[in-house]
């Protein structure tokens, strides 16, 4: 028996002159016993096919975000589910700040690992025990996605509303939908974009450390919990918050 025996490893190829050398990854992880499942960019099948790394792990390869596998389940949420690890070969600087940022670009390994991080994300806000949320999600489609992610950790009176007009808004325009947010909601979640989000939690919270360091860094996947300082929503304003939790990605 290998060391990895019995274990789920999700290999994702990325674009790069390196990307032939995954062939030989993937062949020592099923020699060592891992159950091996690879995703692939489709820049990284211009460096080696995907026929290739389905020969080597012995299950099919996946090239495109939902068709990843040919289960009822999403495809790349059930395998985040189900993975022990994910390696990303080769992790060039581009696909580094990617996965650090959570942003676009090489679309199934950054979903792949945007999965796994939200998993640990529900678990925050299942912590923070709110039995309903009003939730304010962008129409885009990296924002449903995430609400998507997420959804199990909410409550069970929770409301979803997917409204168009959070795309791209500014702090102003966020802050003024927060103010038409009916009574008596005790907690809003608002899915959305940068720059925008990252003003309005600045304009919200009053000074602290943790304001000072989403002023410094703000990414794509950033959690914050603010709690508001006011009885009625039509009446927040700016300083009316203390951002009392803040994490990036990178730190789940």
């Amino acid at each position: 028996m290998g060391v990895l025996d019995g274990k789920t490893i999700v290999v994702g190829v990325t674009g790069g002159i390196a990307a032939y050398k995954a062939a030989e990854l993937v062949r020592l992880l099923v020699t060592d016993g891992a159950k091996v499942r690879v995703m692939m960019t489709r820049n990284a099948t211009e460096f080696i096919t995907p026929l290739t790394l389905q020969t080597l792990s012995l299950s099919p390869v996946a090239t495109d975000t939902f068709s990843l596998t040919q289960e009822s389940e999403i495809g790349h949420i059930r395998m985040a589910d189900t993975a022990d690890a994910i390696v990303i070969a080769p992790a060039t600087a581009d696909v580094q700040g990617q996965v650090f940022n959570l942003g676009g670009g090489s679309r199934v390994t950054v979903n792949q690992v945007l999965a796994t991080l939200e998993e640990i994300s529900n678990i925050k806000i299942r912590r923070q025990n709110l039995p309903a949320v009003t939730v304010l999600c962008s129409s885009a489609t990296r924002a449903r996605e995430t609400l998507a992610l997420i959804a199990s950790a909410l409550g069970p009176h929770s409301k979803l509303l997917i409204e168009d007009g959070l795309y791209a808004a500014s702090a102003e325009e966020l802050l003024d939908r927060l103010r038409r947010v009916p009574e008596p909601a005790e907690s809003v979640m608002v899915i959305g974009h940068n720059p925008g989000l990252q003003d309005l939690a600045l304009t919200l919270a009053a000074n602290g450390a943790k304001r000072s360091r989403a002023m410094e860094d703000f990414p794509t996947g950033a959690l914050a919990t603010l709690q508001i300082d006011v009885a009625r929503w039509r009446d927040l304003g700016p300083g009316d918050a203390e951002l009392v939790d803040y994490v990036v990605p990178r730190e789940l």
